[in-house]
């Protein structure tokens, strides 16, 4: 993997702005973006382009995995907040999708949290993290087997949430039923 590069764009070109707020938590790959002119935030900000993993630097966010690839930005580029970390994956080597759940691994993140550097509040991974950082690379064809399997379970266990979660709100309907019954007479 390597660090993505800044992006040198006409400065009336529309692009894609990330704050971290828009970058949705552990394993769920969404974001959005606001947008602005290139020249409005080509300096301060973290540049971005599609296909690009934007990972959270800063503690509490790195630890909530707020983790993204980057797709569909506004012509294809952006900017960011500068708490992210961006890499390019060379996809002849490794998948973005298997490097994006690698980044959401327990283990992933608790090595992140041993080398966080910085002051109390200001705590944050380093780039040198990311660059040295030991993935168990498979063959490419295995990697999208892996990511393939991950999506199916990930899938199965989003619609296992939605059926508990409706579940769970027609039982506080019933219990609300039965306490208007209970306070009307109509139980007994």
């Amino acid at each position: 993997m390597q660090n993505q590069s800044k992006n040198k764009l006409d400065d009336d070109l529309e692009v894609s702005f990330i704050p971290m707020n828009l970058i949705a938590d552990k394993y769920q790959n969404k974001f959005s973006y606001e947008i602005r002119k290139w020249s409005e935030v080509k300096k301060g900000y973290t540049h971005l382009q599609n296909r690009c993993i934007a990972i959270a630097k800063i503690t509490p966010c790195f630890e909530n995995g707020k983790c993204v690839i980057l797709q569909d930005l506004k012509n294809g580029y952006g900017a960011g907040t500068t708490e992210l970390i961006v890499v390019l994956a060379d996809e002849n080597k490794i998948l973005p999708k298997f490097v994006f759940y690698f980044f959401n691994t327990t283990n992933f993140t608790k090595e992140g949290v041993k080398n966080f550097k910085g002051t109390a509040g200001q705590l944050r991974i380093s780039k040198d993290f990311i660059t040295n950082l030991q993935i168990p690379l498979p063959p490419l064809e295995t990697q999208n087997q892996i990511v393939q399997i991950l999506e199916s379970k990930f899938t199965h266990l989003d619609n296992l949430a939605q059926f508990v979660n409706a579940s769970l709100e027609n039982l506080q309907r019933l219990k609300s039923s039965l306490l208007n019954q209970a306070f009307k007479g109509e139980l007994v």
